[in-house]
C-alpha cells in the first residue's frame, strides 16, 4: 500500500480468512461471510454479512486536488456510499489525509484514508460498520485492507493493450430483413422487427452469450407509445394497440422503471442495488439537434442512465441501462400534451465484465447496417426522406456510441492505469521514444543521463524527486504516461 497506511490503522490479525485472487489483478484475504465485488474504474468493495459493514478500495486517476480537500468535498457532497455524513473530522498528513465520521443518520461510522501515489493519482481506503459495532469490527476490516495487494493473474498483462473484441459474425434481422448487425460468434439473438401497424414499426433485440450469463440489449418492441393529456385533461378514448395514456417521463425514469419491472423479473435478478443514476443532458441536447437540422421542430429527447449490481443464479452481476424518451409536443397543449416513445439499451453480465460488454455493444451499434430498400418501402417516402431517416439513425447511433458505450468501455482502457496505481509503479517517457518504469510516490521523475550510459538496466537510472528542478544536474525530465 503506502508508508502512511500503517500509521493510520492498527492491524490485528483476527479470524479466519480465505485468499481471493481476482482475474483483474488483485488479491485480498476475505473472512468467512464476506464477499468481493468489483466495479468499473478499478473500485473494489469487500462486503460484510450485512450491507452496513464493508471495506472500500478505490484508485483515483486524474487527481487535481490534495487528499484533505478531496475528502472534504466528497464527504460533504453527495458520495452515495456514505450518505448523510456528520461529525466529520479530517486529519491531514504528508501527502495523505484521514477522515473519520458518522453517516446514515449517525447509525454508521466510517474511516477513510486518502494517499497520494503521484502528482496525478491516489488511492482511497475505507472501512465502515454500524456505529455501535465499529470498535469491535475495526481490526477485522483493517486486516482485510492490509491483505489487499496488486498481483496475481493479471500482473503479467500489465501494460498490454485492452483485449481485442471477440470474433464477430453478421446477423440478419429475420422477420423483415430490416438490418444486419455484427454479433460475437456463438452468441444468439432474440427479437427483431415487430409491425404493430404500417405507421408503427418497431425493432428490438437481445443478444445472449453462449452460456446465458451475459446480455446486450437494443430496445424493446413491447414498450408502448404514450399519449400525454393536455392541460384540460383528455376525454376517454379507445387507444389502439401499442398505445397507452400517461404523464410525460424522462429517460432516467424509464430506465429505472425498466430495470425494476422488466429486467428484475425476466432475468431473475435478486438483491438489486442501484449503484448510480443520472440524467444525460449531453446526449439529450445532441439528439435534439438532429431533427432541427432537418427542419423538424417540436421534438424533445431526454436521456438518462442507471448502473446496478445484483445476484443472478447465485452469482454477482453488474449492468447498465440507458433510457431515452422522444417527446413530440402538441401545438395545442390545452387539448393534448403530445406523445412520446421510449428506447432502452444496455448490458448485464458477471461482475467485472461491464467494460468488455460495453465495448462489444458499442461495436455492434456502430456497425449496424440498415436495409435501404426496407426503409424506403416501409416509409413510402421520397428518396430524400429515406436519406434523412438513415442519416438520423446513423447520427444517433454514432453519438450514443461515443457518449455511452465508449464511456462505459473506458474501464477496459483504464485498466493499464489502474494496474499502475495498484502496483505502486509509474510509466514514464522522455519524449524521445524511450519509456521507463519507476516506483510511484514522487512528484517528478528524471533520467540520470550519466548513470544511464553505464547502467545495464535503464530503469535503474530513473530518479524520483519532490521538487522541480531536481537538485542534481544532468538529469533529463520524464513525463508520466497516462
Amino acid at each position: 500500500m503506502t508508508r502512511h497506511y500503517a500509521a493510520v490503522f492498527l492491524f490485528v490479525m483476527t479470524g479466519m480468512a480465505t485468499e481471493h485472487r481476482d482475474d483483474s489483478g488483485f488479491s485480498v484475504n476475505v473472512p468467512d461471510g464476506w464477499q468481493v465485488r468489483k466495479y468499473d474504474g478499478g473500485a473494489v468493495t469487500i462486503q460484510g454479512p450485512s450491507p452496513s459493514k464493508f471495506v472500500l478500495v478505490l484508485p483515483i486517476l486524474g487527481r487535481t486536488k490534495d487528499c484533505a480537500t478531496s475528502l472534504r468535498m466528497n464527504l460533504t457532497g453527495s458520495w452515495p456510499v456514505f450518505p448523510a455524513v456528520s461529525d466529520l473530522a479530517i486529519e491531514p498528513g504528508n501527502r495523505s489525509a484521514v477522515a473519520r465520521f458518522l453517516f446514515h443518520n449517525r447509525q454508521s461510522r466510517g474511516a477513510v484514508l486518502c494517499a497520494e501515489t503521484s502528482n496525478r493519482t491516489g488511492m482511497i481506503y475505507g472501512i465502515a460498520a454500524p456505529a455501535q459495532e465499529f470498535a469491535r469490527e475495526q481490526p477485522v476490516m483493517t486486516d482485510i485492507l492490509r491483505s489487499f495487494k496488486y498481483g496475481g493473474t493479471a500482473a503479467s498483462s500489465a501494460g498490454a493493450p485492452a483485449a481485442a473484441l471477440p470474433r464477430m459474425t453478421k446477423w440478419r434481422e429475420q422477420n423483415e430483413g430490416a438490418f444486419v448487425i455484427p454479433i460475437p460468434e456463438g452468441w444468439h439473438v432474440q427479437g427483431g422487427i415487430r409491425r404493430i401497424s404500417n405507421t408503427d414499426v418497431r425493432g428490438g433485440i437481445r443478444v445472449w452469450s453462449p452460456d446465458g450469463a451475459s446480455l446486450i440489449q437494443f430496445n424493446d418492441v413491447r414498450l408502448d407509445k404514450v399519449l400525454v393529456p393536455g392541460r384540460q385533461g383528455m376525454p376517454a378514448a379507445q387507444l389502439g394497440a401499442g398505445w397507452r395514456a400517461g404523464p410525460h417521463q424522462s429517460g432516467l425514469q424509464m430506465a429505472e422503471w425498466y430495470l425494476r419491472q422488466i429486467w428484475t423479473s425476466e432475468l431473475s435478478l435478486s438483491g438489486l442495488t442501484i449503484v448510480s443514476r443520472q440524467d444525460r443532458p449531453d446526449l439529450s441536447s445532441q439528439a435534439d439537434q438532429v431533427p432541427r437540422s432537418m427542419g423538424v421542430h417540436g421534438f424533445q429527447h431526454l436521456f438518462g442512465e442507471v448502473s446496478f449490481r445484483a445476484t443472478r443464479n447465485g452469482r454477482p452481476v453488474e449492468g447498465r441501462l440507458l433510457g431515452m424518451t422522444r417527446m413530440l409536443w402538441s401545438q395545442s397543449p390545452d387539448l393534448l400534451g403530445g406523445n412520446f416513445e421510449t428506447e432502452i439499451k444496455g448490458y448485464m453480465g458477471p461482475a467485472g465484465s461491464g467494460g468488455t460488454l460495453a465495448r462489444i455493444g458499442g461495436y455492434m451499434e456502430g456497425n449496424c447496417e440498415h436495409n435501404y430498400q426496407w426503409v424506403a418501402a416501409n416509409r413510402q417516402a421520397a428518396a430524400q426522406d429515406v436519406r434523412n431517416t438513415l442519416n438520423q439513425m446513423h447520427a444517433s447511433a454514432e453519438m450514443q456510441q461515443k457518449a455511452f458505450w465508449d464511456r462505459m468501455a473506458a474501464s477496459d482502457q483504464r485498466r493499464e492505469a489502474v494496474n499502475d496505481v495498484l502496483g505502486g509503479r509509474v510509466r514514464l517517457t522522455d519524449g524521445q521514444g524511450n519509456q521507463y518504469e519507476a516506483k510511484a510516490g514522487s512528484n517528478y521523475y528524471f533520467y540520470d543521463v550519466q548513470a544511464g550510459r553505464t547502467a545495464g538496466r535503464p530503469n535503474d537510472a530513473v530518479v524520483g524527486a519532490d521538487v522541480y528542478p531536481a537538485p542534481i544536474v544532468d538529469l533529463r525530465p520524464l513525463e508520466v504516461l497516462r
